[in-house]
C-alpha cells in the first residue's frame, strides 16, 4: 500500500534525483508514468516539481494522482488550489464535492454541489445526500463491526463463501514460482491474489492462504461458489495464452470465469460467454441454485458507470445479460452483487444517497420490480468506501477502506445485534439452575409464567415496543428480578441471569455442595498449600457509555466474554462485558479496555 510514509521516502529519491537532469527531462518523465497510470511513481515526481515551481497542470495531474491511490484527504487540499483559481468550472466543483463528502465533511460538499447545481441539475441532487448523510448521523446501536485477524498491511476485500470459510483476495505482495515479487506498477502494491480462510466453531477467522490452484499472474480480485453444483465463478483481468488483452481503448477490462470443483480439486477454467475486450465483466454472484448470475459490467446500453446485469441458465445456455433496471442502476456506479437465501439483494453504490463514497445498500423484488434501496446506515457504511457485503443469517462480511484498519481495504464482520428472546439462569457455581419459575410481567401485570429446562434455559414470548420484566423464583434460593428487557441486546438472543444460592445453617447442604462443585472443577490434586487457586465469581466488566461510539475498539474486546449494549434514557448506549467467571480474565479485559482507550472502564462484582 503506498502510504504517506512511502510517499515522503520517494519524494527525498526525487529531488535527488531532479538534481541530476534537466527539469524539463524530469517533467517528461513524470509525465510519460502518469499517461501509462503508474500513479504511484508519478506521484511523488510532481510533488518534487511543485515544490520547485506551482504549475496547474502539474496540480492536476497530482490530483488525479491522489485520487487514484485513495488519498482523498490529500486530494482534496490540492484539489482546493485548483477551485480556488477556476470558481466556475461545474467539472471541478463536482469533483471536490465529492472529495469532501468522500472525508465526511457533509456541510461544506453540500455548498459546493449547490454551486455545481447552478449548471447542473444534479447537483440537487447530490447535495440533498449530504442532508441524508447528516439527518442519518447516529449509528444502529443493533450492529456490531469487528475488524478480521487475516487482514494485512494490503489491500483485503471482496469476501465469498466457500465450503467451511471464506474466499477473500489480497494485493499483498507474494513471491512468485521463481521467488520474484512482481508488482502492479499503476499501484506499487501486488496484484491482487486469491485466499482462502476457514471459519472455526466459534466462528472467528484467523489465518489465511494463498488459493494457489486458482491464481494468476495478474488480477483475481472476486469469486462467488455455487454450492450446489459446486462450481466457483470468479473475475480477473482478460487474458489470452496467459497474456493480458487490451480493447480499443487501450484498457485491460475484467472478465468471468468458472471451474467445476470436485474431490477436492478444480477443473481448467472456462471463460463466460459474455466476456468481451471492449468492457468489463466482474463481481460474480451465482444465485437460485446455479441458475442465476448477477455481474458488474460497464457494458453499452447502461444507466451509469458500470450497472449490475444478470443472466439466466436455460437448457445450459446462458441467456442475453439483462439489466437490473433504474431502480437499482443509477446514473453513478453499482457494483457487488450478492442475493442472500431469501432473495434479499446487497450492491454497492456511489450515487444512491449515502455517506460515502461507496454504500452498501439492500433491495428486495416484489413480483418484476424492485423495491426502493435501503441504506443500513452507519455503522456498516460510512464516509469512506464500503463494499462488498454478503450475509447469510444476522452475521455477514464486508469490506471497507475506513480508518483504523491495517491496509488500504480491509475485511470486516457484521452482527446484527438480538433483542432479548431467551434466558439462561445460573447460581453461584455457574451451574444452570433448572425448574426456576419464570414469570414475565408487563406494568406489574403477570403476561405468562413457565419453568426453566434442564440447562437452565427459558424462550420468553415477548414482542418488541414493549417493557417487560422478568421475575425468577425457585427454593433454596433468592429471588431475582429483571426490568425492562427491551434495554437489552445481545449476540445471540440469550441473556443470562444468576440466582443466589440459600443455605442457611444447613452444614449437611454446604458439604454436598462442596463435593459437587470440586467434582465439576476438576481441582489438580497436586495443589499445595503455598498455591493461590484462581478467584472466580461473576464479573461484568463495563466498557463505557458513548454518544458515538468506537464500534471497532468496543468488539475487540469479545474475546473477554459476551458483549451487551444498553440504550440509556438520554440516547446514550452504555456497553458491557457479561459474564466473566475467572477474576484474572476480568482484570485482563479491564486492562485492554483502558489501553483502548475506554477511561471509565470498570469492573462490576456481582454479589
Amino acid at each position: 500500500m503506498l502510504t504517506r510514509t512511502s510517499i515522503l521516502s520517494l519524494l527525498l529519491i526525487c529531488q535527488l534525483a531532479v538534481t541530476g537532469q534537466s527539469e524539463k527531462a524530469f517533467l517528461r518523465s513524470a509525465n510519460k508514468l502518469y499517461e501509462a497510470g503508474v500513479w504511484s511513481e508519478a506521484l511523488p515526481m510532481y510533488l518534487t516539481l511543485l515544490q520547485q515551481a506551482y504549475d496547474k497542470e502539474q496540480n492536476e495531474a497530482l490530483v488525479d494522482c491522489y485520487m487514484q491511490l485513495g488519498l482523498y484527504e490529500d486530494a482534496a487540499a490540492w484539489m482546493r488550489m485548483l477551485v480556488d483559481q477556476e470558481p466556475n468550472n461545474p467539472e471541478l466543483l463536482r469533483r471536490y464535492a465529492d472529495v469532501l463528502k468522500r472525508n465526511g465533511n457533509y456541510h461544506l460538499a453540500k455548498d459546493y454541489y449547490l454551486q455545481f447545481a447552478v449548471y447542473d441539475a444534479t447537483g440537487y441532487y447530490l447535495a440533498g445526500t449530504c442532508d441524508y448523510a447528516i439527518n442519518n448521523a447516529q449509528a444502529d446501536s443493533l450492529v456490531w463491526i469487528e475488524s478480521l485477524a487475516v487482514n494485512t498491511p494490503a489491500s483485503d476485500i471482496s469476501p465469498a463463501f466457500f465450503r467451511k470459510g471464506l474466499l477473500f483476495a489480497s494485493n499483498l505482495q507474494q513471491p512468485d514460482k521463481r521467488n520474484k515479487t512482481i508488482a502492479d506498477p499503476a499501484t506499487g502494491t501486488g496484484f491482487y491474489n486469491l485466499y482462502y480462510a476457514a471459519i472455526n466453531s466459534n466462528g472467528d477467522i484467523t489465518r489465511a492462504a494463498p488459493f494457489d490452484e486458482l491464481n494468476s499472474e495478474l488480477n483475481d480480485a472476486s469469486a462467488s461458489f455455487d454450492d450446489v453444483n459446486d462450481v466457483l465463478y470468479i473475475g480477473r483481468n482478460n487474458m489470452f495464452h496467459g497474456r493480458q488483452k487490451a480493447g480499443k481503448d487501450n484498457s485491460v477490462h475484467l472478465s468471468l470465469f468458472y471451474a467445476a470443483y470436485s474431490e477436492g480439486r478444480f477443473k481448467k477454467l472456462e471463460p463466460f460467454v459474455w466476456n468481451d475486450k471492449q468492457y468489463s465483466v466482474g463481481h460474480p454472484c451465482i444465485a437460485g441454485n446455479g441458475k442465476l448470475l448477477l455481474f458488474t459490467s460497464n457494458m453499452e446500453g447502461g444507466y451509469g458507470g458500470t450497472d449490475i446485469y444478470y443472466c439466466t441458465l436455460e437448457e445450459d445456455a446462458w441467456s442475453d445479460p439483462v439489466n437490473l433496471g433504474p431502480v437499482i442502476n443509477t446514473a453513478g456506479n453499482e457494483a457487488y452483487p450478492f442475493v442472500t437465501a431469501d432473495g434479499r439483494l446487497y450492491f454497492t453504490s456511489d450515487y444512491h444517497p449515502g455517506f460515502g463514497g461507496m454504500d452498501i445498500f439492500w433491495s428486495e423484488r416484489v413480483g418484476a420490480t424492485w423495491k426502493k434501496p435501503v441504506n443500513p446506515g452507519l455503522p456498516l457504511n460510512s464516509s469512506y468506501d464500503d463494499f462488498a457485503c454478503i450475509m447469510t443469517g444476522e452475521t455477514g462480511y464486508f469490506s471497507s477502506n475506513r480508518p483504523g484498519g491495517q491496509g488500504s481495504d480491509d475485511l470486516y464482520r457484521i452482527t446484527y445485534m438480538k433483542p432479548v428472546q431467551s434466558i439462561h439462569v445460573i447460581n453461584s457455581k455457574f451451574q444452570p439452575v433448572a425448574g426456576a419459575r419464570v414469570t414475565l410481567l408487563e406494568n406489574d401485570h403477570r403476561i405468562e409464567a413457565g419453568y426453566t429446562d434442564g440447562d437452565g434455559n427459558l424462550s420468553l414470548p415477548i414482542e418488541s415496543g414493549h417493557a417487560y420484566t422478568v421475575a425468577l423464583t425457585k427454593d433454596g434460593y433468592l429471588d431475582a428480578v429483571m426490568y425492562d428487557l427491551e434495554q437489552y441486546r445481545s449476540s445471540n438472543g440469550f441473556i443470562t441471569i444468576d440466582m443466589q444460592e440459600l443455605y442457611g445453617t444447613d452444614e449437611s447442604r454446604q458439604e454436598e455442595d462442596s463435593i459437587i462443585d470440586e467434582q465439576d472443577m476438576d481441582w489438580d490434586t497436586t495443589t499445595t498449600d503455598e498455591e493461590q487457586l484462581p478467584e472466580v465469581g461473576i464479573f461484568d466488566v463495563y466498557i463505557g457509555t458513548f454518544k458515538e461510539p468506537e464500534y471497532t475498539k468496543i468488539t475487540s474486546l469479545a474475546r473477554f466474554g459476551e458483549l451487551s449494549v444498553r440504550s440509556e434514557e438520554n440516547g446514550l448506549l452504555s456497553f458491557y462485558i457479561l459474564g466473566i467467571t475467572l477474576r484474572s480474565t476480568a482484570d485482563a479485559a479491564l486492562t485492554a479496555a483502558l489501553a483502548a482507550g475506554f477511561s471509565e472502564a470498570a469492573i462490576l462484582e456481582k454479589e
